[in-house]
């Protein structure tokens, strides 16, 4: 028969405007660390922000922080 394909057990990340804020600070943070190349973060930069999930208690991984930042440039129209 057929498969359906496997669902993800993780539930999509409700940004709260505490959260919101947070992850801009951070993001700030790593631009003044000069862990910038572009429009995107380093490799450690995304590492060291994982912080957020000790500040909400959620768990959020690189994929999530990087999904997010990609969203907010969208919003900002960063090109």
């Amino acid at each position: 028969g057929t498969q359906t394909p496997a669902r993800s057990n993780r539930t999509r990340t409700n940004w709260t405007l505490a959260m919101e804020c947070y992850f801009i600070d951070l993001l700030l943070d790593q631009v003044h660390r000069g862990n910038r190349m572009g429009h995107t973060l380093k490799k450690q930069a995304w590492t060291d922000m994982l912080t957020v999930q000790c500040h909400f208690g959620s768990p959020y991984d690189k994929k999530v922080l990087k999904s997010h930042y990609g969203k907010l440039l969208c919003i900002l129209r960063v090109p």
